[in-house]
């Protein structure tokens, strides 16, 4: 496997390479997070001179996490990614494993899910997030709402649902906490950021692209039980 909790001695080459390359990928997006800014003069010039964009854009979104700037931003860690794992394996090419090293890559990976399940969960829990209807929500007609106010609507319409979505979000980061329950928090955050991946892409929720890397870290986390999680299967 790729990825597991077993401590190995000896790690194979494409072992090492893809530790290597998702390591890379996922510490460039979660600094990211706290540090877009500081790219932006790279950024316009990869969406210039290789995407031809004559547009403006910019770092600031204004409350959007799918600009133009976030995707060039994924494609710059991709090549980044790309590039430093065939840097990496070519100097570091003798290392027999990286236990050490994937151990701390899981915790800041859980710590980052376990954060931001609890944030998003407990805005959901007290109906901060989608907040009750307004006056001015309930006289418009639905052709005058766009697809993120129709879904705002819905989850704003009943505090019963807001709670019970944002605690599956609360659950499953309590999940996350405890090593001997990490899998069980990687399902539950599969199943809740499917959920939230899916709504954001279907009503055009401008948050795609973190959700979605949310997703795809909760399915790390399963992978390093793959084995157990395969077998009860």
């Amino acid at each position: 496997m790729i990825l597991t909790r077993e401590k190995k001695e000896t790690w194979n080459l494409f072992e090492k390479i893809s530790f290597r390359f998702l390591f890379l990928y996922f510490t460039f997006y979660i600094l990211s997070i706290f540090t877009a800014g500081i790219w932006e003069p790279v950024i316009k010039w990869i969406g210039s001179s290789i995407f031809n964009i004559g547009y403006e854009f910019s770092s600031n979104g204004r409350g959007s996490g799918d600009t133009t700037y976030a995707y060039l931003l994924l494609f710059l860690f991709l090549f980044l990614s790309i590039f430093f794992t065939i840097i990496w394996s070519i100097l570091d090419k003798k290392r027999k494993s990286y236990n050490q090293l994937q151990y701390g890559f899981f915790i800041s990976i859980r710590f980052f899910l376990i954060f931001f399940m609890f944030t998003y969960g407990f805005v959901k829990m007290f109906h901060l997030q989608m907040p009750a209807l307004s006056n001015s929500d309930l006289i418009k007609t639905l052709g005058e709402k766009s697809p993120m106010g129709l879904a705002w609507t819905f989850m704003g319409f009943s505090k019963t649902y807001s709670f019970f979505a944002g605690l599956s979000e609360v659950i499953a980061g309590l999940l996350l906490i405890p090593r001997k329950t990490q899998t069980y928090g990687g399902i539950a955050t599969v199943a809740v950021m499917l959920n939230v991946f899916m709504m954001n892409l279907c009503f055009d929720i401008p948050v795609k692209i973190f959700s979605f890397h949310l997703l795809l870290m909760g399915f790390l986390i399963i992978l390093t039980d793959f084995k157990r999680v395969f077998g009860v299967l």
